[in-house]
């Protein structure tokens, strides 16, 4: 990219919720600048959970613009379901078409000490995915499958480091920070 702008603007209306309004320019020195329009509401329904509604419009060589309604409802220690219903143009030139889709979503986060996380999606675009972690002492585990557009694939990974102090070598998880060991 040549240039990248980026601004946003945002109101809290307490307890009726909140509006966001974004902008996004790129400039490239061989293609087309791409802007895009944001406009987002999040509301929280208290123990129902939260609802948003985002809309963006795309200009560039080919504009488009989506819609997207999300609900999102906690269920309990770490653990969300969320829905949506998404409505995209996806422009005069594009291979997508455009359409209406809802989305499904059963999460579990990762604990802060041991544990396991998985993540649960479906979609009626033909996205399906699902993924399972394990957190320990010494590192994550992960394996995940992904199904896009008639395609497939699998991935299974881990993260851990490897400590050399004055204390000697030690386990951990990632390191992306500095560290102390008491």
């Amino acid at each position: 990219p040549r240039v990248r702008v980026f601004g946003g603007l945002g109101w809290d209306f307490e307890r009726h919720g909140s509006v966001q309004l974004a902008y996004g320019l790129q400039s490239y020195h061989d293609a087309e600048p791409v802007e895009t329009i944001g406009l987002s509401y999040a509301l929280t329904l208290g123990r129902l959970g939260y609802l948003g509604l985002f809309g963006s419009v795309t200009r560039a060589a080919d504009a488009d613009s989506t819609l997207l309604l999300t609900w999102t409802v906690p269920l309990g220690e770490r653990r969300t379901f969320s829905s949506a219903l998404e409505r995209t143009d996806g422009g005069a030139d594009s291979n997508s078409g455009g359409g209406f889709a809802a989305h499904a979503t059963l999460q579990r986060g990762l604990p802060s000490d041991s544990g396991f996380g998985y993540r649960l999606s479906a979609s009626t675009a033909d996205e399906h995915d699902a993924s399972l972690m394990w957190q320990g002492r010494a590192g994550t585990v992960s394996a995940e499958y992904a199904r896009r557009g008639g395609g497939s694939a699998v991935r299974v990974g881990a993260t851990g480091a490897l400590a050399l102090t004055s204390a000697g070598a030690m386990t951990t998880r990632r390191l992306d920070q500095s560290f102390a060991v008491v």
